[in-house]
């Protein structure tokens, strides 16, 4: 890599395990099984009121608290506040390794089980969502509601991933970092790739560059007395996989 691109003058980007709370976020890759046996995520739509990304589909989750003891704790505090979902009834099993936003915030995907979805019943809070609604997470390696748009972020080209879903009567377009967790967890828990593209031209120069940000990334780091995801019914040992992590890595960063 050219000399310039990794000066000291260049880049005063703090470590991802060091950064202040306040730059730090967590969001909730909540799967249970549905009634057909396959595996469902919780989406919400987010509320119009909001000054950033109203409107867009998202994961619950939000910025770290002061009093948030890890990523689980902001994860499943902000599930709570946003839909009403009592942490007591997900077993959260993993984290996964953190992606960037468009504003470097740092954001770790938690993954949890909801073992009872029946005894879910979804309080949205108005001020921050507008919808709830639960996707197939196999749908995120197809290429049937997929497409992309190429996009520019000073002046590199990115994939951004869209995914057009429809549910009772309603179109939405799961997009940008959620589409892109999705996508990383989906590959991790059915032990294959997407069927479509992943990247762009010089969109591996991108991901070289922010990867600086966090150049000793490691492998997921796996929730305490935790080894394993649920593969629909059946359970899925994390360790048997590093390498899907450590690939889906390198190019799952920006919305």
């Amino acid at each position: 890599m050219d000399k310039a691109m990794t000066s000291e003058n260049d880049f005063k980007l703090v470590p991802v395990r060091n950064d202040p709370r306040k730059r730090r976020a967590a969001v909730l890759v909540c799967l249970f099984e549905g009634q057909e046996g396959d595996l469902r995520v919780i989406l919400t739509k987010r509320s119009m009121k909001l000054s950033s990304y109203p409107g867009d589909v998202a994961l619950p989750g939000g910025k770290m608290d002061e009093h948030d003891v890890d990523d689980a704790a902001t994860a499943l505090r902000e599930a709570r506040e946003e839909i009403g979902l009592n942490p007591e009834l997900v077993e959260v099993v993993a984290t996964v390794d953190p992606f960037f936003s468009q504003h470097l915030l740092t954001v770790v995907p938690v993954v949890g089980l909801l073992r009872n979805p029946e005894g879910f019943v979804p309080t949205l809070n108005a001020d921050e969502v507008d919808f709830i609604f639960e996707a197939p997470l196999e749908m995120f390696l197809k290429d049937e509601k997929h497409r992309y748009e190429e996009r520019e972020w000073k002046g590199w080209k990115y994939a951004l991933h869209i995914f057009d879903f429809g549910w009772n009567g309603e179109t939405f377009h799961i997009s940008g970092l959620t589409a892109r967790v999705l996508i990383r967890v989906a590959s991790i828990v059915y032990q294959r790739f997407p069927s479509f593209n992943t990247q762009v031209p010089d969109f591996h120069h991108l991901q070289e560059l922010l990867k600086l940000v966090d150049p000793n990334s490691t492998n997921p780091i796996v929730h305490p007395n935790k080894r394993c995801l649920l593969r629909s019914s059946r359970i899925l040992d994390i360790f048997a996989i590093p390498f899907w992590f450590s690939y889906f890595f390198r190019f799952d960063t920006l919305s």
